[in-house]
């Protein structure tokens, strides 16, 4: 499994803000199996927009089945 942030309103997630050209963001949809995989969103952060990655609707089903846990980490996996 790998970590999959839930869409969900009014919820928070914690991560890292990128600035990237639009060619870096098409290689990074490919790496992270946008739209199978992932779909992303525009949301407004304290640097401004930003695009964030999150679970695509037939894999959020498959997570809530599984289980999952707020916060990701290595240590959950090891």
């Amino acid at each position: 499994w790998f970590p999959y942030a839930i869409k969900k309103v009014g919820s928070r997630i914690k991560g890292e803000v990128f600035s990237i050209e639009e060619k870096g963001l098409n290689d990074l949809d490919i790496l992270e199996g946008y739209p199978s995989h992932y779909n992303r969103s525009l949301v407004e952060t304290s640097y401004g927009f930003a695009w964030v990655y999150h679970a695509a609707e037939n894999m959020t089903a498959k997570i809530k089945k599984y289980g999952f846990t707020e916060e990701w980490s290595a240590e959950h996996y090891e």
